[in-house]
């Protein structure tokens, strides 16, 4: 990121009240994701969990993305598909178990607007930086958005920004919009 960037910016967070602040809001998020059938219907369609979807489609999470051990990936993947609300509450409790449980920083990338393009494709662009470079160092990290979701759920159906406002208690900077969430993970090497 050049020095003289003035739309986006790295804002980490190591701190034992903002780690709490941080696991508060994504668990709450992803509680509100689930319970709201619209949210899981679409997010359903994406999920790829046959071996046919997964090469006919190309995108998607996959049983391989959801973070199990190797035996657990093979036993699902030989089960018959889970149901969206088994398959959402699946994923409550891996983000409050898996997900949330092993790491020592998170980080948000912050924009100026939003909803402007350009910004957030200089965002996803440091984000892709920021992936490769921690990789060279054997970090492994990954983006965890629900919140950044909810922002624009609460939009769309017109409700008051409540989690807009969560996340400009946690930045601190309510000038800074926040893009992805994303924090570091214990790699299977050192987590084993």
């Amino acid at each position: 990121m050049a020095k003289d960037e003035k739309q986006i910016k790295v804002l980490l967070f190591t701190s034992e009240v903002d780690k709490a602040k941080y696991i508060k809001a994504v668990i709450k998020s992803t509680e509100e994701i689930i319970a709201d059938a619209d949210m899981v219907h679409d997010s359903q369609q994406w999920f790829r969990l046959s071996w046919q979807d997964v090469q006919k489609f190309r995108d998607g999470p996959t049983v391989d993305a959801f973070g199990l051990s190797p035996i657990l990936s093979a036993i699902v993947k030989m089960l018959p598909p889970l149901s969206a609300e088994t398959n959402h509450e699946q994923w409550l409790s891996a983000t409050r178990n898996v997900h949330l449980a092993k790491y020592q920083v998170f980080g948000l990338i912050v924009v100026r607007d939003l909803y402007d393009r350009a910004q957030n494709l200089r965002a996803g662009r440091l984000w892709q930086r920021l992936h490769l470079l921690a990789t060279t160092k054997e970090i492994a990290m990954h983006p965890i958005n629900q919140s950044i979701e909810m922002v624009d759920r609460e939009m769309s159906l017109a409700k008051p920004p409540l989690t807009a406002h969560v996340l400009a208690d946690l930045t601190g900077h309510p000038a800074w919009k926040p893009t992805l969430f994303f924090q570091d993970r214990l790699s299977r090497k050192e987590s084993t």
